[in-house]
């Protein structure tokens, strides 16, 4: 069991990689932190901005060649439901699941624009 999540998530990860160039850590320059926020304390623009961000995600065509996803959106979430029944009964679980999140949300600044953090 060990083995096969430590396989899925190379798989993942190169999928990712693929997907998103990471700099260099000399390249990049640190800024601002962002914050999430809860969804209830984001203003109408906030959740306006976040919103058409996600539809944005959802026009743009699929790049990963994965089943059953036509989207980013989709895309996104077939690497999260794929290796759900593997991934969330571990202790990589945690792990995984920042590693995911911090995809979704730079698919949305930099395929989007979105200046938010996710809520």
């Amino acid at each position: 069991m060990h083995f096969s999540l430590t396989v899925l998530l190379v798989v993942l990860w190169t999928s990712i990689v693929s997907a998103h160039s990471i700099p260099r850590a000399s390249a990049a320059k640190c800024g601002k932190k962002l914050q999430r926020k809860p969804w209830h304390t984001l203003s109408t623009k906030e959740k306006n901005d976040y919103i058409n961000a996600e539809l944005c995600l959802i026009s743009k065509p699929a790049r990963l060649g994965l089943p059953d996803a036509t989207n980013r959106f989709e895309e996104l979430q077939q690497i999260h439901r794929i290796p759900a029944s593997v991934s969330h009964n571990v202790g990589a679980f945690l792990p995984y699941h920042r590693l995911h999140m911090h995809a979704h949300e730079r698919a949305l600044r930099e395929e989007c624009g979105y200046k938010g953090a996710q809520p």
